[in-house]
């Protein structure tokens, strides 16, 4: 989730700021390959897994730990794009 994050972050941003991919493009990779890339399913069963093993600690953990990282994904990747690849004016 962490790497599909990041990766949909830097193609959001670079066809944002930069204009590097068409809208064709762009939704080819967010649609196309990351949608099922970063699928919630295989989330979504893995915590659910947890919760019927009474392991609620770690239901938690793996949680937070999810959103947290994905956000910080998208973060990461806007910074990357606008520090390295949009051009200052």
């Amino acid at each position: 989730n962490f790497v599909g994050s990041l990766t949909l972050s830097l193609i959001m941003y670079i066809s944002e700021h930069v204009g590097f991919f068409s809208e064709e493009v762009r939704i080819f990779w967010i649609i196309g390959l990351l949608g099922s890339f970063t699928t919630m399913s295989t989330f979504s069963y893995e915590s659910f897994q947890l919760l019927e093993q009474n392991e609620h600690i770690l239901f938690g953990l793996n949680i937070v730990t999810t959103l947290i990282l994905t956000l910080a994904a998208i973060y990461i990747g806007k910074l990357i794009v606008l520090n390295f690849l949009v051009e200052v004016k």
